[in-house]
């Protein structure tokens, strides 16, 4: 720069437009923000609150699965324990006890004609739900007795005093039934045949050991 020149202030040249040069380009002026409609807030506002249900609702199917869980569970372990228990008391059943039993007899035909033969059904039943019990079911244990009025015509099990033994377990609420016959004669505490029933009214009852039962039959012989 010659000497001439120095101390000398710059003079301002004329607008850049004035020389044909484009302004420098400067920030956007910013545009006021558009609130959302009523109608956004409100869809914005139902998807919220069906995420909160959707949230709501797994946590209440959580704790009600948990629940029934638990209870499967124990309902399982309840019922193999019963199961158990249950073995275990098959495995040692109990004597019967004869007055606990139930004992019943099929009603006979109501009129016999003398020298005919009867046929009787009985049936011994264990009442018990759960108790299993063993007894001798054979023909000396198990059979019927035959009255009329006061007086015993026929008692089976004195006609099978020696049968040898017949041992059965009466699973519970399970029945044992056997078959008699009576040719309508009378017959002694030995067994020995006296000769033909008088016409008359007859009774039957079935007998388990020494126990006779209380339920009886009428019927007549011609």
């Amino acid at each position: 720069m010659s000497a001439s020149n120095r101390g000398t202030s710059r003079r301002p040249g004329p607008p850049r437009a004035a020389r044909g040069v484009p302004p420098r380009a400067g920030r956007p002026i910013p545009r006021g923000k558009k609130r959302p409609t009523q109608k956004v807030f409100f869809y914005r506002r139902l998807l919220v609150f069906g995420i909160l249900l959707a949230v709501l609702a797994t946590i209440v199917w959580g704790i009600l699965a948990a629940i029934n869980y638990v209870q499967a569970v124990k309902e399982v372990q309840a019922e193999a324990q019963r199961k158990k228990a249950y073995k275990e008391r098959i495995i040692e059943p109990v004597p019967c006890d004869v007055k606990m039993l139930k004992k019943t007899v099929a009603s006979p035909p109501q009129n016999v004609d003398a020298g005919k033969t009867i046929e009787f059904d009985v049936e011994v039943y264990n009442p018990s739900i759960d108790v299993p019990c063993t007894m001798d079911a054979s023909n000396k244990t198990i059979g019927i007795v035959i009255k009329t009025g006061d007086v015993t015509v026929y008692d089976s099990t004195k006609c099978h005093a020696k049968d040898d033994d017949l041992q059965i377990l009466l699973a519970p609420e399970l029945d044992y039934k056997k078959h008699f016959t009576w040719n309508t004669k009378n017959y002694d505490d030995t067994c020995k045949e006296q000769g033909e029933s008088l016409p008359g009214t007859y009774r039957v009852s079935m007998k388990v050991g020494k126990e006779i039962a209380r339920e009886e039959h009428p019927f007549v012989i011609n």
